[in-house]
């Protein structure tokens, strides 16, 4: 160093005036100047900044908690390509949608197979009483395998005679009301149609039918005169005529 030691070590802590002035060698006037300028360590320590709030960051007006849109609805949270909670997959099928077909529409013969035998007064079928409006009542059945039971007058169905197999069904009406019976028979089997009062008896035949050729379909009408239970009969003219059909009926 340039100056003395006792110079270097006061000089350490006054302004840059006084170094200089040391470093001419007034180290007298050094002395003096250290003493009464030095600052003591408890001063030192004791100096501090008075305390000064921390700012508020946020934007004066904002509201982090309950932050909305401007028209007061709720934030969706959901990251922007999120699909709704009850949204399907693109390719699903509507909720309601019917089942795929399982296969080609079943022949007036296969759906006779599915309904339960009717080859007697006892098993005679029910059928419900619809308007036409509303496509009355449609069934499939089957005289293949059945006995002949039944066998109305001539005048009953227009033909000679009825000696074919038959299949039996019930149906109610009210006083009045009109019973409309198709039967469309399934290929080449010619069936006859007829209505009986009591089934047990082929004498109470009141409206019938048998005029068609075989293939074609067969319709017979009846207005009742009274309310109550009517039977419908399928039948045909030869002994060994057996065949499946489509049956409409409708009580207006």
């Amino acid at each position: 160093m340039l100056f003395g030691r006792r110079c270097s070590v006061a000089c350490l802590s006054l302004p840059l005036i006084v170094i200089a002035a040391c470093a001419k060698g007034e180290t007298g006037a050094l002395d003096g100047m250290a003493a009464d300028s030095a600052v003591p360590d408890a001063a030192v320590a004791d100096v501090a900044f008075p305390d000064v709030p921390v700012p508020d960051a946020r934007v004066p007006d904002a509201r982090v908690a309950d932050a909305r849109p401007s028209d007061g609805s709720p934030i969706d949270a959901r990251p922007p390509d999120a699909a709704p909670p009850d949204a399907r997959p693109p390719d699903a099928a509507p909720i309601d949608a019917s089942p795929p077909d399982s296969g080609p529409p079943r022949t007036p013969c296969e759906e006779a197979a599915l309904r339960p035998n009717n080859d007697t007064c006892a098993k005679a079928i029910q059928l419900e009483a619809r308007p036409a409006s509303a496509g009355g009542v449609t069934t499939y059945g089957s005289t293949v395998g059945y006995a002949d039971n039944l066998n109305p007058d001539r005048a009953c169905t227009s033909s000679i005679s009825e000696d074919g197999p038959d299949a039996i069904y019930s149906i109610s009406a009210i006083n009045g009301q009109r019973i409309t019976a198709k039967v469309t028979p399934s290929g080449v089997f010619d069936p006859a149609v007829y209505v009986v009062t009591n089934c047990s008896d082929d004498r109470t035949c009141v409206a019938g039918r048998d005029s068609e050729f075989a293939g074609e379909a067969e319709t017979v009408v009846y207005v009742v005169p009274a309310t109550g239970t009517y039977f419908l009969v399928i039948d045909a003219y030869f002994a060994d005529e057996t065949g499946c059909f489509t049956l409409n009926v409708s009580v207006d």
